[in-house]
């Protein structure tokens, strides 16, 4: 396929534009104009699939002699280069089409491209260029991935796709079948490196699925291969012996919690390796309970040890120790923990031997100033008359109000974290039926300047009836779930979900602020 710099387009562009505004010695020549219109603002297909990419631009010209020439590339590719052609490498356009109509059938790698349409008038030259962007997918990049149990008590995936359809059984369909064990954990790696058949690096979306039984595997969400597995996610293998809970995306680095602590690697784009995550940041436990200020740093429970601790996204866990500051957590249970991004506080609801409960209160860095390192500022007793004293489900507000919902008698209640004081009144959930049991909730969202028709803040409920469970999601309106804009279900137990999206991801290319660079939700 013909492929052509695209700087030397870009710079035709510029030497056309010159020409027609003077030539010199001022005797100007009126050049008609070439109107494209109807190519949409952006297209979203299944790449190697045999889906084709359809467009029949309206093109408003007098010439009679036109050429079409459709290009297509990678934003991805652009971004690398630069304005100044003499200094930088161009990067590449590949010509996919000499028709006026565009019949693509999309067969590229997974990620967001660049179309443009360049007609011109062979007679003299001049043209005409528009652009849009195509999102090739697969079937397995972009949806909610559903966490559940099966009936004989294994782990399972399902899908709601970006075409609001159920794919259902997912490790039975492309796998020897579920993994052993109750699910523990689904977490999402939109950065994940992984070496190709060349054995060079590439960037790929992974799902990583744990399990009660100690298993642990990461899914390449082009196609659901395993990529890796306990054998090959730290150099040596994780020990039998070692309990595996989580991984997750964060900032500028991919981490793995697990009994022996949190190790890191270097998201993709910034340090290609095999994908293993083999850097100790932390030692002594770790657990699935974590959470994210937005910021430098990452939060969670260690289980091992009964103590809250951090690590951050760019020096390995070297910016920072965690200082509980006097408040001890020592025999404490974890049932919960989410930060507050409204002031930069993140909250641990914990459990002693005694079914006592406490609200632990964090406080996080500000980075840039002479700031305290992450610490507890204190501990909120529990009273046990308080609906949140038996809760059974949890989640906490991240970005808008300092509220912590939960689920009481099968009904949703919020608490306020700011003055520590529970609201008597049920919040209404639209839509679920009559026998379905709440079990989960999670806040979640994405905020991609890239993805930006994607993006959502939800309330994710979770109801179990019988061997069936729902998933409803609800967008918030200050701070309460309101409007029901879908909802979902299956067979099995279910356990938790959460967003892949196939764009590319970068710590800093979604944000103006450092704040922003977590660009979607941690959700337990």
């Amino acid at each position: 396929m013909k492929k052509i710099y695209y700087c030397i387009l870009m710079l035709a562009v510029c030497m056309l534009s010159s020409c027609f505004d003077d030539d010199g010695n001022y005797d100007y020549t009126t050049v008609d104009e070439i109107v494209i219109e109807g190519l949409g603002e952006s297209y979203t297909l299944n790449s190697y699939n045999g889906e084709v990419l359809e467009i029949s631009p309206k093109i408003t010209s007098k010439y009679a002699d036109l050429t079409y020439e459709w290009w297509m590339w990678s934003p991805d590719e652009e971004n690398k280069g630069s304005t100044n052609w003499e200094e930088e490498e161009p990067y590449e356009a590949e010509l996919i089409s000499t028709e006026k109509d565009l019949h693509y059938t999309v067969e590229c790698p997974i990620g967001l491209y660049t179309i443009m349409l360049k007609v011109t008038s062979a007679s003299n030259g001049y043209f005409s260029m528009a652009t849009t962007s195509l999102n090739a997918q697969t079937m397995f990049t972009r949806g909610f991935y559903v966490l559940k149990e099966t009936a004989d008590g294994n782990t399972e995936l399902d899908l709601y796709n970006r075409d609001g359809e159920m794919m259902t059984d997912l490790l039975e369909a492309t796998q020897n079948g579920p993994m052993q064990g109750k699910p523990l954990s689904l977490g999402a790696l939109q950065a994940h490196s992984m070496l190709g058949e060349d054995n060079e690096s590439k960037a790929v979306h992974t799902l990583c699925v744990t399990t009660e039984d100690r298993q642990i595997a990461f899914f390449n969400t082009k196609d659901l291969e395993k990529v890796h597995d306990a054998a090959s996610i730290v150099t040596g293998g994780l020990d039998a012996s070692v309990v595996p809970y989580t991984a997750f995306t964060f900032g500028n680095s991919n981490y793995l919690l697990t009994s022996e602590g949190c190790n890191v690697a270097y998201i993709s784009s910034m340090m290609p390796t095999s994908g293993a995550i083999g850097v100790p940041t932390r030692t002594g436990g770790g657990s699935q309970f974590v959470m994210s200020d937005g910021d430098y740093c990452a939060y969670y429970w260690n289980n091992e040890e009964s103590r809250i601790d951090c690590t951050d996204n760019i020096q390995f866990g070297d910016l920072y120790t965690y200082d509980e500051n006097g408040f001890s957590t020592a025999g404490m249970e974890c049932l919960m923990c989410g930060l507050s991004q409204t002031d930069a506080k993140g909250y641990f609801l914990l459990e002693d031997n005694g079914g006592q409960r406490y609200i632990y209160e964090m406080e996080a860095p500000v980075i840039g100033a002479f700031a305290p390192s992450p610490r507890t500022i204190g501990r909120q007793e529990i009273p046990a008359d308080s609906k949140l004293a038996s809760a059974t489900a949890f989640a906490v507000n991240a970005r808008t109000t300092n509220l912590l919902y939960f689920i009481s008698d099968n009904q949703l209640y919020t608490y306020n974290l700011s003055n520590y004081t529970e609201n008597p009144t049920p919040v209404t959930l639209s839509g679920i039926g009559a026998g379905e049991a709440i079990t989960y909730l999670s806040y979640q969202w994405q905020d991609y300047t890239n993805d930006v028709e994607n993006n959502f803040v939800h309330l994710v409920v979770g109801t179990q009836n019988g061997d069936n469970y729902k998933l409803y999601m609800y967008d918030i309106e200050a701070g309460i779930p309101r409007t029901l804009v879908r909802s979902f279900g299956g067979k099995g137990k279910v356990k938790m979900c959460v967003y892949m999206s196939p764009v590319l991801y970068n710590a800093m290319q979604n944000s103006t602020q450092s704040s922003d660079w977590c660009s979607n939700s941690l959700p337990n």
